[in-house]
């Protein structure tokens, strides 16, 4: 028989115990089992929780100010590097629940390069092969100038819910003695239909491990994987744009800033291709099939414009450009999307291609087809064989211009 029993933990920065980040009322339940076997009895107490021990009220609701920063090394433009991307989040401030990380459009991961794809099954078993490994995670987490770090690595996996492809953050849960077991969150990688960036997407955030409250204080993604990140080509700014969503439902934004480097000294210098299709198609008069072919060096600043002159024995068949959709209509496959098509004061069919996405494209090829309802028109006849000169006209995202 015992009058008391008393379980007192050791407080300050080593403490194993935190108060609860809201203010209020805290009650802690004992339940109390006799050795008869009888029914169990149960005693309650209340503590107050307030702002600094010292009665002040907490601010209703709590501040919800997460923040982003941006490392991308090396960041000359168009040049693979290493990104590293870190999300705080302020002590005593409503608990991270979820993200969308916009990057600028240009800076942009490469799914080739010998880099392999984890599987779903094994990635939320948090077994991923080595080769699909493409970078590390460290995790801040706890209150206190003393915060757990743990460490984990990111790896690239199947597409998610209908994503381009996505990322899981695999971190073994290991504390001193104790193994909480292994935390995997996933991660889409999303393409944006406008400017073609990428938006990684997290969602779900996990908020209790081995049932201890995570409280995450910061996220560092490491993107270190040779070939998998690529500088934009253009050196203008362009912030990183983040959304957070906070396990009480808050709502925050921020960005961070992102500027490539030294786009002067990054060689621009697409070449241009181009061939009639058929024998057939080489009488005066006739409807040629031609194709343009633009290619570039692995490198190179990305082109955002193309203007492509073909040659001026090549012109336009009015009749069929006149049977052509009329804005707004839907004529199947005989309406042309993608491209413009004028004719110019010197009688030569000009292609302007604007708004190319800061993406390499080692290979363009833009082909108009020929026969009976082609709007293009031979103007005299070709020679099988002739070298026929066309021009091209390119500005790449940098500014720099190339012909």
């Amino acid at each position: 028989p015992f009058t008391a029993f008393e379980l007192a933990f050791r407080g300050g920065d080593r403490s194993i115990l935190t108060t609860p980040d809201r203010c209020g009322a805290a009650r802690s339940v004992a339940t109390l089992a006799p050795n008869s076997g009888g029914a169990a009895a149960t005693s309650q107490s209340l503590f107050m929780v307030d702002l600094d021990g010292a009665g002040t009220p907490c601010p209703d609701p709590l501040p919800f100010t997460p923040g982003i920063g941006v490392s991308v090394r090396p960041s000359t433009a168009g040049a693979f590097a290493t990104a590293t991307t870190t999300v705080t989040r302020p002590e005593r401030t409503q608990r991270l629940s979820g993200m969308r990380v916009s990057f600028p459009a240009g800076l942009v991961g490469g799914l080739g390069g010998g880099i392999g794809l984890c599987e779903l099954e094994r990635a939320r078993a948090g077994a991923c092969p080595a080769d699909s490994r493409v970078g590390t995670a460290e995790l801040v987490a706890g209150p206190g100038p003393r915060p757990l770090r743990i460490a984990g690595r990111v790896f690239l996996t199947a597409p998610l819910d209908g994503a381009l492809a996505g990322l899981a953050i695999v971190v073994p849960g290991r504390v001193g003695p104790f193994d909480l077991g292994t935390t995997v969150s996933l991660a889409k990688i999303v393409v944006r239909p406008d400017d073609q960036g990428l938006d990684v997407v997290a969602a779900g955030l996990p908020q209790v491990v081995g049932g201890i409250p995570l409280g995450l204080r910061e996220i560092r993604l490491t993107l270190d994987r040779d070939g998998f990140m690529r500088n934009a080509t253009s050196c203008a700014d362009r912030p990183v744009a983040a959304a957070f969503t906070s396990a009480l439902g808050a709502g925050a934004a921020a960005t961070a800033p992102y500027r490539a480097t030294a786009c002067d000294r990054v060689r621009f210098a697409p070449r241009l291709a181009g061939a009639v299709a058929t024998r057939a198609q080489l009488a005066k008069g006739a409807h040629p099939t031609v194709t343009a072919l633009v290619t570039q060096r692995a490198g190179e600043i990305n082109a955002r414009t193309v203007t492509v002159t073909l040659p001026k024995a090549i012109g336009v068949d009015v009749a069929n450009l006149n049977r052509s959709c009329a804005e707004g209509e839907d004529c199947g496959t005989r309406n042309v999307v993608g491209t413009a098509t004028a004719v110019t004061p010197q009688g030569r069919v000009v292609n302007t291609f604007e708004g190319i996405p800061d993406v390499p494209l080692s290979r363009f090829a833009l082909t108009i087809d020929g026969g009976e309802d082609g709007i293009l028109l031979n103007t005299r006849r070709l020679r099988c064989g002739e070298r026929l000169a066309g021009d091209a006209a390119f500005t790449g995202h940098s500014g720099a211009g190339h012909r």
